[in-house]
């Protein structure tokens, strides 16, 4: 392949991404997007940008592992963190 032809990693996930997104999404059959309001087909909602935002429910040992990731990562970085503790910033949902 002669270097006039190639293209950059950065240009090929370009294309990829292109690709991938001039098809749009797919739902199933019967889909729905379930608001407070009410429920919308995804059609309805095609026409643009859509703002969401999504309440996660976490496993109730979460944060315990999360800490533990996080000191284990501090720890192989030699960081110390801000000295403050991290306890009570995210908390699991109440399970439905």
């Amino acid at each position: 392949m002669s270097r006039s032809s190639r293209i950059t990693r950065r240009e090929a996930l370009e294309r990829v991404a292109m690709t991938a997104f001039a098809q749009g999404p797919t739902f199933p059959k019967g889909a729905i997007i379930r608001t407070l309001l009410k429920d919308y087909a995804p059609e309805e909602l095609a026409g643009g940008a859509t703002l969401f935002h999504e309440h996660m429910s976490l496993a109730p040992d979460f944060n315990d592992k999360f800490r533990a990731a996080t000191a284990a990562a501090r720890a192989r970085s030699g960081s110390r963190g801000s000295g403050k503790s991290d306890a009570g910033v995210i908390a699991a949902e109440p399970a439905r």
